[in-house]
C-alpha cells in the first residue's frame, strides 16, 4: 500500500457504509420505530466506491504497461474477495448443522453453491417473496446477494475495457454515460413495478459502479472546476452536509414522502465525498478518524459475518432475546471475528509472496469443489432430517406433510375430446382446489381438469393484451409461458373455475374478468376465500419429555401450528374432548372480520354478474358447532397462516367439497 496515494478517506467511508448496513439489518429500534431504516443505502455506496476503486486500478494499469492484465486482474479479485467469503461459508455451514431446520438447512446448501457460481442474487431473486421480510431474515447468506453483483460488475467491466479498449480511450466519457443512463433509467424507470427483480439484478445496480469509474476517470477536472469556483470552506460545508444527507436518508427514510428523489440526492453526496475526501478541509481531517479507517480496513468481513449473526437469533426463534441491548453487545463479537478474518484470511491470501499463483488456483477450485459437494450431499439427504431427534411419526406429520406432492403448475395437459373441460385459475389456493378436484374419481373420468398459476387481478392484462408477463416476475419464463398455453386452450374449456387468495385488487378486476369470460359463453363459478388460521404462535417450550438437539426441536416447536406443538409437547396427537378443544380454538383463530368481508363482496359481485358463488366454508369449518377441523385421521390439514392445507389431507378434503358443498349441483 502505497501511504502517499492511498485514500484513507474512501477507507472512512467504507466504514460508515458498513455501520449504515449492520445498524439496518440489526434492526435497531426507539419506541418501536426503526432508527437506521434507510441504512441500506451503505451497500449503494459500496457499489460507488467499488467502481471507483476498480477502475482506478484498471486506468493505472493502462496508463503504466500500455496494457490490460484480465486474468492478473480477475485473480487479484479472487484473492480479495474469495478466500473470505469462502471461510464464512464453511463456518455457518457447521454452525447451521446444528442450529438450522432441515429445510433451511438444504435451502442454504443451494444459497452456498450459487454464491460459489456468482449468481446468488438471481437465486435469492427467484426463491424469496421480499428483501426484509421475516423469510429473507432466516437465511443467514441472503445479504451475499451484493457480492455477486459485484462479480459481475467485475467481470462486465473488464470485459468492456478488453473487448473496447482503443474506443472507450476515444470517448471514454461517452460510452460509460451511455451505460450509466441505461442502468439508471432501467433501475428508477422500466423496472421500478418490478420491486423484487429490480432489488436484486445487477444491471439495475449497475449505474452505481459506473457513477464511481466516472468519478475516478474525471475526478482532477471536477476537482479544478470547482476549487476555482468555490472557497475551501465553502467545499468544507459541502461535504459535512453530504455526510449530513446521507445519515439523515439512513435514519428517516420511513418519513421520507419522495424517498426516490432524496435517494439520488444522497448518491450524489457520497459521490461528493469522494470526489473531494482527501482534500485538505477541516472535515477531511475529522472524516479521516483512525477509528474510522480500522473499520474501513475490515469492512469487508464486518459486511459478510454480521447477517449470519442476526440470522441465527430468527432462526432458533430466540428474537425476542435480540433486543437493542444485545444487539450492540454482539457488535463486540462481530468486530473480533471480522479482525481474525481480516488478518488471518483476507491478508495472507491477498498476498502472492505468501501464496503464489499456482498454489492459490489449486486451492481455490479445491475449496470450491468441496463447498459444492458437501451442499449437494446435504440437499440429497433432504437437510440431514435425522438431526432432528422426533419420533418417525411426529415426522410425517410436522415435517413431511406435503411429501410427494406435485406442483400442480407441472401437471400435463391431456384434453380427452370426449370430456368437458374445467379451468382452475388462481394462485397457491387455485392449485390446492386443483389437488382436490383432481383427487376425486368421479370428476376426473367426467372432466378433464386443467390448472393455470395466476392471480385474478393479473388478468385483466391478459384480457386486454396489455402486457404478456401478467404479473409474473422478470425470467419466470416457465410459469408465464405455462400459462399462455394453458390459455390457448380456453376455445376447448367449459367451465371456469376462480379461486385464490382473494386481495381487494383481485376483487376489483373480478366483474371485468367474469364479463370477459361469459362473452366466450363459460360456465362460471366464483370460488369464496379460505379461512386463514392465527395458529402459529409463540409459547413457551415445555416438552413433557427430554430432546437430545433442544434448539432444533424448540425452533421447530416455535415455527409450526397449534397441533404441531401439542404433538411436539405431549408426544401425542390430541384426542377426544382435547382435539374438540383445540378444533373449538382453531374456529375462534380465524380472521372472521376479514374472511366475511371478502365472501360478502364475492358473493355481491358473483349475484350481480349472474355467476356461481360456491361457498366452501364447510370443507373446513362447522358454523354450527363453531369448530373447524384440526386432523384428517392421523394428518394435519394446517400447516400455515395463509390458508393452505396439507397435502396428505386432499382425499378427506376432497370427500368433503363433493359431500358439504354444492359443488356437484353446478357440475
Amino acid at each position: 500500500m502505497d501511504r502517499a496515494t492511498f485514500r484513507f478517506d474512501i477507507q472512512s467511508l467504507r466504514a460508515v457504509s458498513v455501520i449504515l448496513v449492520i445498524f439496518y439489518h440489526f434492526n435497531l429500534t426507539f419506541n418501536s420505530y426503526p432508527i437506521f431504516s434507510g441504512g441500506f443505502i451503505g451497500v449503494d455506496i459500496f457499489f460507488i466506491i467499488s467502481g471507483y476503486v476498480i477502475s482506478n486500478i484498471i486506468i493505472i494499469e493502462l496508463e503504466k504497461e500500455k496494457k490490460f492484465n484480465l486474468i492478473l486482474f480477475l485473480e487479484k479479485r479472487l484473492r480479495r474477495l474469495v478466500p473470505a467469503l469462502y471461510f464464512l461459508l464453511f463456518v455457518v455451514f457447521i454452525i447451521s448443522l446444528f442450529l438450522l431446520l432441515p429445510y433451511r438447512l438444504s435451502q442454504l446448501s443451494n444459497d452456498i453453491i450459487f454464491n460459489i457460481i456468482l449468481s446468488s442474487n438471481f437465486y435469492f431473486w427467484e426463491t424469496l417473496e421480499q428483501y426484509g421480510a421475516i423469510t429473507g431474515i432466516e437465511r443467514p447468506l441472503l445479504h451475499t446477494w451484493s457480492l455477486s453483483v459485484e462479480w459481475q460488475f467485475y467481470i462486465f467491466t473488464s470485459l468492456v475495457f478488453v473487448l473496447f479498449r482503443n474506443k472507450i480511450s476515444k470517448n471514454f466519457n461517452l460510452y460509460f454515460t451511455i451505460l450509466f443512463v441505461i442502468s439508471f433509467v432501467l433501475n428508477l424507470f422500466i423496472l421500478n413495478n418490478q420491486i423484487n427483480f429490480n432489488f436484486y439484478f445487477s444491471g439495475s445496480r449497475y449505474w452505481e459502479f459506473v457513477l464511481g469509474i466516472l468519478i475516478r476517470y474525471n475526478q482532477d477536472i471536477i476537482k479544478k472546476l470547482i476549487i476555482k469556483l468555490l472557497s475551501e470552506k465553502l467545499i468544507n460545508y459541502i461535504l459535512f452536509i453530504s455526510f449530513l444527507i446521507i445519515i439523515l436518508f439512513s435514519t428517516s427514510y420511513q418519513f421520507i414522502e419522495d424517498q426516490r428523489i432524496f435517494f439520488i440526492l444522497s448518491m450524489l453526496a457520497a459521490s461528493t465525498l469522494i470526489i473531494f475526501g482527501n482534500a485538505n478541509t477541516y472535515f477531511s481531517n475529522l472524516f479521516n478518524s483512525k477509528i474510522l479507517i480500522f473499520i474501513g480496513a475490515i469492512s469487508y468481513s464486518l459486511y459478510i459475518w454480521h447477517y449470519p449473526i442476526a440470522s441465527f437469533f430468527y432462526i432458533t426463534e430466540y428474537q425476542h432475546y435480540f433486543t437493542n441491548y444485545i444487539k450492540l453487545i454482539m457488535l463486540l463479537p462481530l468486530v473480533l471475528v471480522s479482525f481474525f478474518s481480516y488478518n488471518f484470511i483476507e491478508n495472507t491470501f491477498r498476498k502472492i509472496s505468501v501464496i503464489n499463483s499456482k498454489n492459490f488456483f489449486v486451492l481455490f477450485i479445491f475449496s470450491s469443489l468441496f463447498l459444492v459437494v458437501l451442499s449437494f450431499i446435504t440437499i440429497k439427504n433432504d437437510g440431514f432430517v435425522s438431526r432432528l431427534k422426533i419420533s418417525e411419526d411426529q415426522k410425517k406429520i410436522i415435517v413431511n406433510y406435503n411429501e410427494n406432492r406435485k406442483d400442480p403448475i407441472y401437471f400435463p395437459v391431456k384434453i380427452n375430446d370426449d370430456k368437458k373441460t374445467i379451468l382452475i385459475l388462481g394462485n397457491s389456493h387455485g392449485g390446492e382446489y386443483f389437488d382436490l378436484i383432481q383427487n376425486t374419481n368421479y370428476l376426473t373420468e367426467k372432466y378433464n381438469i386443467i390448472y393455470s398459476l395466476i392471480q385474478v387481478r393479473c388478468l385483466k392484462n391478459f384480457i386486454n393484451n396489455i402486457n404478456r408477463s401478467n404479473c409474473f416476475r422478470k425470467l419466470e419464463f416457465y410459469k408465464e409461458n405455462n400459462f399462455h398455453e394453458k390459455m390457448s386452450l380456453l376455445d376447448k374449456v367449459d367451465i371456469i373455475i376462480l379461486k385464490t387468495k382473494w386481495s381487494d385488487q383481485d376483487l376489483k378486476v373480478l366483474p371485468e374478468v367474469i364479463k370477459f369470460f361469459k362473452d366466450k359463453k363459460k360456465i362460471i363459478l366464483v370460488g369464496s376465500a379460505n379461512p386463514m388460521f392465527n395458529i402459529i404462535e409463540h409459547e413457551t417450550f415445555d416438552p413433557n419429555k427430554n430432546y437430545d438437539n433442544e434448539i432444533l426441536v424448540h425452533s421447530l416447536f416455535q415455527k409450526n401450528t397449534l397441533l404441531d406443538k401439542y404433538y411436539i409437547k405431549n408426544s401425542s396427537l390430541p384426542k377426544d374432548n382435547v382435539l374438540i378443544d383445540m378444533e373449538k380454538k382453531y374456529f375462534q383463530l380465524v380472521n372472521w372480520k376479514r374472511y366475511e368481508e371478502v365472501n360478502k363482496m364475492l358473493k355481491k359481485i358473483s349475484n350481480d354478474n349472474k355467476v356461481i358463488f360456491l361457498d366452501d366454508m364447510e370443507v373446513f369449518c362447522d358454523l354450527v358447532s363453531k369448530r373447524c377441523d384440526v386432523l384428517a385421521g392421523e394428518t394435519k390439514i394446517h400447516w400455515d397462516e395463509k390458508g393452505h392445507t396439507t397435502f396428505k389431507s386432499k382425499s378427506y378434503l376432497s370427500d368433503k367439497l363433493i359431500q358439504n358443498t354444492k359443488l356437484m349441483d353446478y357440475l
